[in-house]
């Protein structure tokens, strides 16, 4: 029999993944990994002594198999007696205003709640159950797309709260765990689907090069992500200060003058890091047109996912915010919704329907829940005294901008869409939450907010 939990022990208690008093957060697809981690930690408990919870997202991808996932989640915590927080977020639509596959929206999404659901239970650890097997394919993934020391280094065992006790584990080992034990999975169907690039290295590209050139590929990719751990380690960090207000991080061309072009490119790497939260789908070649925007000290780059890199006034500012600016003069325009409304005088055009609008690249979309609307509605620009609904209570907008970082210059340049009463929705930054759709709404209506084309 695998006696993967006193390996999995031995892991966990060797590197300090689990603590006792820790609240353990574990990402749970009701897959092989997943579903061998929960039963492994669970018996972990009795001798480190943490809390468990569970985490299952819902991304409605796959139809009738995403609802069965969901369900068997949830029946499967109540087996174990531990407590399950279930979350839907449909990405399709999104993937293609957001200029990502859908593959990777689905991760940056499901991060995105999963840390949301860990902040509000307190978590203090969020377990993933990446295997050897995830963390070959990754490396793969890497060297495909030209990478660097830290791409070659590819998943950690610990990264903040986040731990992978599974990592040192291949998914073989974890099957027979699963059979020896009888325990119940469910199977995503997906996985199988050559059109994801993920699934083509692992079911295309990994066999073929086990097959014809060394037997013990994924052994030597393992090996190699190590020694590129340990020598990563071994790099001196560049002391860079990095300034935050908001939404929105700087740090002074001055101190990065006279570096060479590997620290520069290392200081650009924890840059984009320090904003954005991670580096996936960050190219080599990327990275050198932020260097090329440092050396030239002006202008401006967008990287995947509308995360933008800017340089004013002698200083490199990141921000996720993506923000439609447009006139400065205070103005006000009705709006005619459902329907079409062309705004040259601004340059936008915002449009509404009842019917789920197609997918369009460059545009910001919101849904809304219509019963908790007013009309008539219309489109405005900032006003002093203006106030959003936030957490249950009216805050100044104003006092919003200065904490998420939104310089005095933008304020005035962002469209609000109103209703009679309130401000519904600021697209890339704001949606009040009274009006966000849930699964007993009724009505929902759809905004879209592009540019105008003349």
């Amino acid at each position: 029999m695998v006696n993967l939990t006193e390996r999995i022990l031995s892991c966990t208690t060797k590197f300090s993944l689990l603590l006792p008093c820790d609240k353990v957060l574990i990402a749970f697809s009701g897959g092989p990994d997943s579903t061998a981690l929960v039963e492994i930690l669970s018996e972990l408990q009795e001798k480190i002594q943490f809390e468990l919870a569970l985490f299952h997202l819902n991304h409605l991808l796959r139809g009738w198999e995403s609802d069965r996932d969901e369900k068997f989640c949830v029946w499967w915590a109540k087996q174990k007696g531990i407590p399950i927080f279930v979350e839907r977020n449909e990405v399709t639509s999104q993937s293609e205003a957001n200029d990502y596959s859908i593959e990777e929206l689905a991760r940056k999404v499901r991060y995105q709640v999963m840390e949301a659901v860990a902040d509000q239970w307190g978590a203090t650890r969020i377990a993933l159950g990446h295997t050897l097997d995830d963390q070959v394919e990754t490396v793969c993934m890497n060297i495909l797309r030209g990478t660097g020391l830290t791409g070659l280094r590819g998943m950690s065992l610990q990264e903040g709260r986040f731990i992978r006790p599974l990592l040192e584990t291949t998914k073989a080992e974890i099957s027979q765990f699963l059979d020896e034990r009888g325990i119940p999975f469910v199977h995503d169907s997906s996985n199988w689907d050559v059109s994801f690039w993920r699934n083509r290295v692992r079911h295309l590209l990994i066999p073929y090069l086990e097959n014809n050139f060394n037997p013990q590929f994924s052994q030597a990719i393992y090996r190699l992500s190590q020694n590129a751990g340990n020598f990563a380690e071994q790099i001196e960090p560049l002391d860079i200060d990095f300034q935050r207000k908001g939404d929105i991080v700087c740090f002074s061309l001055n101190q990065v003058a006279g570096l060479s072009q590997g620290q520069l490119f290392l200081t650009i790497r924890s840059f984009i890091r320090e904003f954005r939260g991670d580096l996936w789908d960050i190219t080599q070649g990327q990275i050198k047109q932020v260097a090329h925007l440092i050396k030239r000290g002006k202008g401006e780059i967008t990287l995947p996912g509308k995360a933008k890199i800017w340089i004013k006034g002698g200083m490199v500012c990141g921000s996720f915010l993506n923000l439609p600016l447009v006139g400065i003069p205070p103005w006000n325009f009705p709006l005619s919704v459902p329907g079409r409304n062309l705004l040259p005088e601004v340059g936008i055009v915002v449009e509404s329907c009842f019917d789920f609008p197609k997918p369009i690249k460059g545009a910001w979309k919101t849904a809304l829940n219509w019963d908790s609307c007013q009309p008539p509605f219309s489109v405005r620009n900032f006003q002093d005294g203006d106030l959003v609904f936030l957490k249950g209570k009216y805050k100044k907008l104003k006092e919003v901008w200065q904490e998420k970082g939104v310089i005095a210059e933008w304020r005035k340049s962002i469209p609000l869409i109103c209703d009679r009463e309130k401000i519904i929705w600021i697209p890339g930054f704001f949606l009040d939450e009274r009006a966000i759709v849930r699964e007993n709404s009724k009505h929902v209506i759809h905004f879209l907010l592009k540019k105008y084309k003349r």
